[in-house]
């Protein structure tokens, strides 16, 4: 069975993000308020379900508009031992698992 790494779930969901808001009439400055209501409801939709699948809290703070698009910014991802990473620290750890568990280990036969 194939394992599930949170940083590839989190690049899916952005992409998925990214697509949806495309369909969406943005425009600078003047973007409606019902507009940046329903961007914010997408985030938090996406956010919820990265949350449900990966055990993993996502947030994109930095989130802004810059003319025809929205810019998510970097992701800043809470683990469940309340940690707070960001997208390539989380990929780091997810990538090394193996090795960090077995130093951590190494360490606890030591003493």
């Amino acid at each position: 069975m194939a394992r599930l790494y949170a940083y590839k779930c989190i690049q899916a969901e952005e992409r998925k993000l990214q697509e949806q808001f495309e369909n969406l009439p943005i425009n600078g400055r003047k973007t409606t308020r019902q507009t940046i209501k329903r961007i914010k409801e997408l985030k938090l939709d996406a956010s919820y379900r990265l949350a449900q699948k990966c055990n993993v809290m996502v947030s994109w703070h930095k989130m802004s508009i810059q003319g025809q698009r929205v810019v998510l910014g970097e992701a800043s991802i809470i683990l469940p031992d309340c940690t707070i990473v960001g997208f390539e620290k989380l990929k780091e750890i997810e990538l090394n698992y193996k090795g960090i568990a077995s130093s951590y280990l190494n360490c606890m036969n030591r003493e």
